[in-house]
């Protein structure tokens, strides 16, 4: 697999999913929309935007767990 997601972060107006391109050696972050989280980079190659498509769900599923410890700790 040429990619791999090494971090999800989570804003109000986007979610950024900070990729290493193994091939090229290189980090490379892709800005998604919050609400259905498809792409909103214009420049992103086809291949990394398919890449992180085919993640869309366990990228749900990172973020709705990180928003469930966030609430634990604001209940705590």
């Amino acid at each position: 697999m040429r990619y791999q997601i090494v971090d999800v972060i989570s804003k109000r107006q986007k979610v950024t999913v900070k990729c290493l391109d193994m091939q090229e050696d290189a980090w490379l972050k892709v800005s998604l929309n919050p609400d259905t989280l498809e792409c909103i980079d214009k420049l992103i190659p086809d291949s990394l935007q398919n890449f992180v498509e085919s993640k869309q769900e366990n990228i749900r599923e990172y973020l709705i767990n990180l928003n469930e410890i966030v609430n634990e700790k604001k209940s705590a």
